[in-house]
């Protein structure tokens, strides 16, 4: 049965790679302005030492970026699916780790353990948070702190950090807390109904919206 009609105007915005990050832009919008398959034909396969549940991402050359559960990287070849390069850093480490283009290790930070994601500024900071309650703020250039928040008593910290444009951050606790730091200390803190293991989002008018694990969705302005 064929579809409405729609815009013909592109679903996605362009981006400097054709899926630069998870769900193809800072949005997380998973829209992309270029075409995807019609023939349905399988180019390659390739099968990994553990799950894949983290999404691929693309370089501006093509190289596709996928991690295994097992706790390994892959550089594949677009055109062939093939190992470029891989990096096996174990799971759940208590290290974080920054490679080159290449493959190279560009240099590695110690940290306690952490599910944490870092969140990446365009001004070149990577914040990063683990289970002892502490918020790392990494140089991007050659992983040194420029900074580390902790609020007592301290903690786990499983979500995500958000920034926003005054480099304040906001993030989820295991014990059902929404905090909200600013870098002259100043603290927001706002009781959830559960733990956090999700990321939280902002929004355009300074509202920052999460979610936690007793199924509640809390909008704090």
């Amino acid at each position: 049965m064929p579809l409405d009609p729609v815009s013909p105007a592109s679903a996605g915005t362009p981006s400097w790679s054709p899926w630069p990050t998870a769900l193809h832009d800072a949005r997380h919008s998973g829209a992309s302005s270029d075409d995807g398959p019609v023939n349905g034909t399988v180019r390659w396969r390739r099968r990994f030492e553990g799950p894949v549940t983290p999404g691929p991402v693309l370089a501006r050359d093509g190289t596709i970026y996928v991690a295994s559960n097992a706790g390994v990287l892959h550089a594949l070849d677009p055109a062939t699916g093939a190992d470029r390069w891989t990096v096996d850093a174990g799971t759940n480490g208590n290290r974080e780790w920054a490679y080159r283009p290449d493959g190279s290790l560009r240099w590695t930070f110690p940290r306690i353990i952490t599910y944490s994601s870092p969140s990446v500024t365009s001004d070149g900071m990577a914040y990063v948070a683990d289970h002892s309650g502490r918020v790392h703020v990494l140089r991007v250039s050659d992983g040194t702190e420029a900074a580390a928040y902790q609020d007592e008593p301290p903690p786990q910290i499983w979500s995500a950090v958000a920034v926003d444009r005054g480099h304040r951050i906001y993030f989820g606790t295991q014990d059902g807390q929404l905090l909200g730091v600013a870098p002259n200390g100043s603290v927001l803190d706002v009781a959830l109904g559960g733990p956090v293991d999700s990321y939280p989002a902002l929004t355009a008018d300074g509202t920052v919206v999460i979610g936690d694990r007793s199924g509640e969705v809390v909008a704090v302005g």
